[in-house]
């Protein structure tokens, strides 16, 4: 574990998992509450690979001085393995910074799967998350933005409960499509008929600009709410099979999306 890091690191890695083996709990602290520099990206992404072993393997010890370290970890970067043992340990203390890992794309699976197993002690961080873009809602980051999908779609499968969803009934007015079907899907949970309305209309205006995955995404969320969303559909077919926008018709996607929708929903394939 002393050796010096380097792109071949399954032997240190092999260490950490004979130190775990012996219960080597202080010696695997020593060597996380510790980062050396390296410089080197190939053998920097080998310690990586280390650390992350090495945090993992410490869940099985659920203590004080393992979340200590463990957060402290957390508080100067994100590290899946950091994040994925306190998800395991159910260790609510760690919300707030398992939250903002997910705007990292390495962590971010981590991240998610670790809120999930924290269940609903995680809705007021993820409310949090969610209402607030950086560094402000005029120049949101993509990885404030990507923040929030990933939040959005939490919520939406935690499940909210009414005075919850009062809280972020806002999230039907933004204009990212993932939220804007995450938002759909709490609405509909809530039992909101009016903004499961607004939604609905949000949504067909979204599919433009939404990609192939989310695109999907919508078309099965307005199949599912046919019976608010149907009449706006309708509305849209025929505005866009009128002469003057029809030239183009076949190829218009908003328009095969509106039709797929139709049919599904009259219980065509």
């Amino acid at each position: 574990m002393e050796g010096r890091p380097c792109g071949i690191y399954q032997p240190r890695r092999w260490a950490v998992e004979a130190l775990a083996g012996l219960g080597a709990k202080e010696v695997l602290l020593e060597y996380l509450s510790y980062d050396r520099p390296v410089t080197d990206e190939v053998a920097r992404m080998g310690e990586e690979a280390v650390k992350n072993a090495a945090a993992r393997a410490l869940g099985q010890w659920p203590c004080e001085d393992v979340y200590r370290v463990l957060i402290g970890i957390l508080r100067r970067r994100h590290l899946p393995g950091a994040v994925a043992t306190l998800g395991e340990l159910r260790y609510t203390k760690a919300i707030p910074y398992i939250v903002d890992a997910l705007e990292d794309g390495v962590c971010r699976g981590a991240a998610e799967e670790a809120l999930r197993k924290m269940g609903t002690s995680s809705i007021p961080e993820l409310i949090r998350a969610v209402l607030n873009p950086t560094p402000n809602r005029d120049e949101e980051s993509p990885s404030s933005l990507i923040r929030r999908i990933s939040a959005a779609r939490l919520l939406a499968g935690v499940g909210l409960s009414k005075e919850q969803w009062t809280e972020v009934t806002a999230l039907i007015n933004e204009t990212s499509p993932e939220i804007l079907v995450a938002a759909c899907r709490m609405a509909k949970r809530a039992g909101d008929q009016e903004s499961l309305q607004i939604s609905a209309d949000r949504l067909i205006k979204a599919i433009g600009r939404a990609d192939w995955y989310t695109s999907e995404e919508i078309e099965d969320m307005l199949v599912e709410i046919h019976d608010v969303a149907g009449s706006l559909v309708e509305s849209e077919i025929a505005r866009r099979n009128l002469p003057s926008l029809c030239e183009n018709g076949a190829f218009d996607p908003v328009l095969r999306a509106l039709t797929r929708v139709r049919q599904r929903a009259r219980g065509g394939s």
